[in-house]
């Protein structure tokens, strides 16, 4: 199925030099002289490229056959990446190749949205941000404030990203996945004495904590960071009676789903 400039808008997934592509910015262009245009930017939906690319009026392009699916990154595999999905559950091998550094931000079991072109998928599209451990970086120095001092640091995933000097190995941090920098400290759960948690107004027995697998989460001491981000809980309230549901948000208080 083909389109004419008339039908142009942001948005618009077409091919273009035989790659998909994406409209992400058009305007009708009416020059004194010579012939009316429309003026665009398009990114390749491939490998991420942006082009700037005139049409003339009433020019057509053909319409992409891209279809968007959510799915679920389960686990590494040799050279492939298996992912889920969360429709059919049906579990499709992604090679490391096809994926790119876009598995530098994939953690076991994040949900995701994929690009798939010609039933072949080419594109994995992530959340703005994400949450990484860091598990290597050198001890900042105590005392040390200077403004916009920063430092390396190697996640879980095996990114690389400059931090600022009081980040600690172990601590959790945010990270902008168009940008791969950092993006501010991770989600924190504090035990305030061995198997309890407090956020919010809530309290929850560490016994009573349950993952999606039925594995009980071990809580620590005053100051151990804990991800409980979809995690089943049941909680134990101020006002008496339990409630249980899955976790969406942690920063500042805890919303259920």
């Amino acid at each position: 199925m083909e389109v004419d400039t008339s039908q142009f808008r942001n948005g618009l997934r077409f091919i273009l030099d035989g790659q998909p592509f994406v409209m992400t910015y058009f305007q009708h262009v009416k020059p004194g002289k010579g012939g009316a245009f429309v003026r665009t930017k398009v990114k390749n939906l491939v490998n991420g490229k942006v082009l700037e690319r005139n049409f003339r009026s009433g020019e057509r392009v053909e319409l992409a056959d891209v279809e968007e699916k959510k799915m679920q990154y389960l686990y590494l595999d040799g050279d492939s990446l298996i992912f889920m999905d969360q429709s059919s559950y049906d579990q499709l091998p992604f090679s490391k190749e096809t994926v790119g550094d876009t598995r530098l931000f994939l953690k076991e079991n994040m949900e995701v949205e994929v690009l798939f072109w010609n039933n072949k998928p080419i594109n994995i599209d992530l959340p703005s941000f994400v949450e990484l451990l860091v598990t290597k970086c050198d001890p900042g120095i105590k005392g040390d404030t200077a403004s916009g001092a920063v430092k390396p640091a190697t996640l879980e995933t095996g990114l690389q990203v400059r931090v600022p000097l009081f980040i600690k190995e172990g601590e959790r941090v945010k990270v902008h996945t168009e940008t791969k920098e950092f993006a501010g400290r991770g989600v924190r759960v504090n035990a305030v004495a061995p198997g309890f948690i407090r956020t919010g107004m809530t309290d929850a027995r560490s016994e009573e904590v349950r993952a999606a697998m039925k594995d009980t989460i071990p809580l620590g001491r005053l100051g151990e960071p804990r991800d409980v981000a979809n995690v089943v809980l049941f909680l134990v309230s101020e006002f008496g009676g339990y409630v249980t549901g899955q976790v969406i948000n942690c920063d500042g208080g805890m919303v259920m789903a």
